[in-house]
């Protein structure tokens, strides 16, 4: 496949999937736009609305990403387009079923949504060159955890209809589940960008959940936020500080 062919299929997804996510607030989509929608039910796992400006952040990465390919020097390799190409096609499916409430059908599409990032993540940053260009792969997996996440709590209220005493015991299990994968990331792949999603987030949850008077989880959120910030630096500072040379004289002695 040819580096124009290539060039031609990230654009149009690109613009695929930033028009129907413009679309979705614009219109808005079945007349209701995201805030109506996350306010049709009390969903405990689910941050303040501030926190989704982070949509901003990644599209914008994704722009860049997309036209850095113009330059002569850098060529898209075929994984990678087929991955963004997927994942563009299944954001853009995941918010039509969102916002016609085809909810089953949203956890799925979310589910592969995810599942293609990692695999777009594993082509382009694990065992790569460090590189600015791809970083927004790191936060978009990372936001795309959280949403998996959220969706599943919002499946568990608006389909199962489960009481509230089990969504407050699933909601702190996937605040727990949430620090040990972003964990995971920092420690095994030495990702400081994918945590910091998860600080984000959890940073919206605590200021949500403790203006509903849920004080207690609110509270769990803030508390593992500011836990997996600390991790982070401390990773931080490890990476750059390096290991340490030994000084010969002192060696010796």
């Amino acid at each position: 496949m040819t580096k124009s062919v290539k060039l031609l299929l990230l654009i149009v997804s690109l613009f695929l999937m930033v028009g129907v996510n413009v679309a979705s607030v614009a219109l808005p989509l079945n007349g209701m736009t995201p805030k109506d929608l996350s306010d049709l039910y009390t969903v405990l796992f689910t941050p303040a609305g501030y926190v989704f400006s982070i949509w901003s952040v990644i599209y914008l990465g994704a722009i860049v990403w997309v036209f850095s390919f113009f330059s002569k020097k850098r060529v898209p390799e075929l994984p990678s387009v087929i991955y963004f190409c997927l994942s563009s096609l299944l954001n853009s499916l995941w918010l039509l079923a969102w916002h016609y409430q085809w909810l089953n059908l949203s956890l799925i599409l979310m589910t592969g949504l995810l599942i293609v990032l990692g695999l777009f993540y594993q082509a382009e940053i694990i065992g790569m060159s460090f590189s600015w260009l791809n970083r927004f792969i790191s936060v978009y997996l990372g936001w795309i955890t959280i949403a998996w996440l959220a969706n599943i709590s919002y499946d568990m209220v608006a389909v199962l209809e489960v009481s509230q005493k089990t969504q407050e015991v699933t909601s702190v299990i996937f605040l727990v589940c949430g620090i040990l994968i972003s964990g995971g990331f920092l420690w095994r792949w030495n990702e400081l960008l994918y945590p910091l999603v998860f600080v984000w987030a959890y940073s919206g949850i605590y200021q949500r959940l403790t203006s509903i008077h849920q004080e207690k989880i609110g509270l769990l959120a803030g508390v593992l936020g500011a836990l997996i910030l600390v991790m982070t630096l401390i990773k931080l500072y490890l990476t750059f500080k390096g290991p340490q040379e030994v000084n010969p004289d002192r060696a010796n002695k």
